[in-house]
């Protein structure tokens, strides 16, 4: 047989048994093999998703430039949740093909990482009781809730694909529930009887993609010797999904504007430029205080309020591997961040583990006040340990495998989009018998989230 072209059409490299043609046939159908051991309750979304990735793969390889760009850009049009379905580029058998792979994941995982901040649809069919409601935010969010629960306590909601904190407090409103913000663990919110003259929250909050913001107190002050420091000061909680934690939140106080119900303007302090919102990694909401001039007259209440929250957020959590037995460990990307695994230094038993992670925009999240970086997982396993190069989040299926956490760590390295981080691990003088791992955000979102509140009474 004589092989005349090795660039073959959709139609063709079938019947001609082509070897490029066998090798794409054989990539597509581990690809296949692997989404079949999925369990048999896949979603008809994810079966049509895959059949569509089918289609359009071999096109990758089409006879004609225009084929060939076209399924690119169809590919990338499916978006991120294509991902899991994607060949690693290596299991490609031509340069372009593994060109175009690595340019269609690169888009899907920025895009992966925006879409990842946008506020978590939540549905709930038809809950005749506390308990039937929180059940189905939880199946759907992996959110939990403790605390004050009387499952059996009657509540009728029946609420389609609303943002997570208006399903939840919906919810709460129904059973005359509040969250108490210090009592939760990670991953949980604890639920406690509502005080006789709380609002209802969802009367009193705003909300905003993944963010609730809800006035908590208003305190005014008048200095008899000096009025110049007389104010009112408006407390506001801002509050986020569980299943991210912001990296920086700063308010841009020239973008606030409140209306008093007599009509005037209130002012903002002449002093002020930014209020600052520190986040806490395990509790999902901060608070923080707006400073007004001290109105005149005796208005009774803010009519409207209107403000920005300047946010960093991470985006997806990328998870990186590197086998400490290898001879060099090359960078490894996703997204917007690049894993450098620089060096293993020993030192008798210990080894220092320097990792550099740089990211592409950075924006101000590597501040040196800013700590998140530090609460990324960096932990070795054993070498023989089998997990992909790349996941997609500590949250992966199957149990993670038996790990040594580090003993330490320091900085050498810090610049505006990057730091380099020693990790010190007891390896047993053996380094070649384990594999260092590491997680990060694949990107760091910058977003500014407009809010309205209505309606706060002053003392």
């Amino acid at each position: 047989m004589t092989i005349n072209s090795t660039r073959l059409s959709p139609k063709s490299w079938l019947p001609r048994w082509n070897p490029v043609g066998l090798l794409l046939l054989i990539v597509i159908a581990s690809c296949s093999i692997a989404a079949g051991q999925e369990s048999t309750d896949t979603d008809a979304d994810d079966r049509q998703a895959r059949a569509e990735v089918d289609r359009l793969f071999s096109g990758l390889d089409g006879r004609t430039l225009a084929e060939r760009q076209a399924a690119e850009r169809d590919l990338i049009d499916l978006g991120p949740q294509i991902l899991k379905f994607l060949p690693r580029e290596n299991d490609l058998p031509t340069a372009e093909m593994r060109q175009r792979m690595r340019r269609i994941r690169s888009q899907l995982e920025q895009l992966e990482s925006t879409t990842s901040i946008d506020a978590t649809p939540v549905t709930i069919r038809d809950a005749r009781t506390l308990g039937d409601a929180l059940g189905q935010i939880s199946a759907q969010t992996k959110v939990q809730f403790a605390g004050a629960i009387k499952e059996s306590l009657p509540v009728k909601i029946d609420a389609v694909k609303i943002p997570f904190w208006n399903a939840v407090d919906e919810v709460l409103d129904a059973a005359e529930l509040d969250i108490d913000r210090f009592g939760g663990v990670e991953g949980s919110l604890k639920l406690v009887p509502r005080s006789p003259d709380r609002p209802r929250r969802s009367d009193t909050a705003a909300y905003s993609g993944v963010f609730r913001v809800e006035p908590i107190s208003v305190t005014a002050r008048r200095d008899l010797h000096n009025p110049r420091l007389s104010g009112l000061d408006l407390l506001i909680d801002i509050s986020w999904e569980l299943r991210l934690t912001p990296i920086g939140l700063s308010l841009p106080l020239k973008e606030f504007g409140a209306k008093l119900d007599n009509g005037d303007v209130l002012q903002l302090q002449a002093s002020a430029e930014t209020a600052e919102a520190m986040p806490n990694a395990g509790i999902p909401s901060t608070q923080t205080l707006i400073p007004f001039e001290l109105p005149a007259g005796r208005p009774a209440k803010i009519d409207t309020l209107s403000g920005t929250i300047d946010a960093l957020l991470p985006g997806k959590i990328k998870h990186f591997d590197f086998d400490l037995g290898d001879d060099n460990f090359p960078p490894r990307d996703a997204g917007d961040v690049t894993v450098t695994l620089e060096s293993v230094r020993g030192n008798g038993s210990l080894h220092e583990l320097r990792v550099n992670v740089k990211f592409k925009q950075a924006d101000r999240a590597l501040e040196s006040h800013r700590g998140w970086v530090f609460d990324n997982p960096a932990y070795v396993t054993a070498a023989n340990t089998d997990q992909d190069e790349t996941r997609e989040d500590a949250a992966a299926e199957q149990a993670p495998p038996p790990r040594i956490e580090n003993l330490g760590y320091e900085i050498y390295r810090q610049t505006s989009d990057e730091i380099g981080i020693g990790y010190l691990f007891d390896l047993e003088g053996q380094p070649a018998r384990f594999r260092f791992h590491y997680e990060t955000p694949a990107s760091i979102v910058r977003s500014e989230v407009r809010f309205t509140l209505h309606d706060i009474l002053l003392p």
